[in-house]
């Protein structure tokens, strides 16, 4: 097991493989009403700050699935959490639009009702000429 400290970025640009525990029309635990347009799960073997396995939001996959390998693109800072949340992409959607910060938000936007969003993406927008 390893101990993943809050604020790290280091896991960006690198692969994991999430087991997905809230596929996509999933209801929220704790929040009721909420269904999760995206896939959701966890990284085995990896521990983030409330002593559970890390969390990852996936884009780019539109149906329900069991597990996915994904390319990290974003860190969810949360102010108000003693974890981040990471957010992951298949390989062949890095460096796509999906990954601009404001897509990031918009995929995610579902989590404003109970959480507000801070990511930190490392893919930019390209400048404009």
């Amino acid at each position: 097991m390893i101990k993943i400290q809050k604020g790290d970025l280091s896991c960006l640009e690198k692969t994991y493989t999430v087991t997905i525990d809230r596929p996509i029309g999933a209801e929220h635990p704790k929040h009721d009403g909420i269904k999760y347009p995206i896939n959701y799960g966890y990284i085995e073997g990896l521990i983030a700050g409330d002593n559970e396995e890390q969390d990852v939001y996936i884009l780019g996959i539109d149906t329900p699935v069991e597990s996915a390998e994904v390319v990290i693109i974003a860190v969810i800072l949360r102010s108000d959490d003693n974890e981040d949340k990471w957010v992951g992409v298949p390989k062949e959607l890095v460096r796509t639009d999906i990954c601009y910060e404001c897509n990031i938000k918009k995929q995610l936007n579902f989590r404003n009702s109970f959480t507000p969003i801070n990511a930190k993406p490392f893919t930019k927008r390209p400048a404009v000429r």
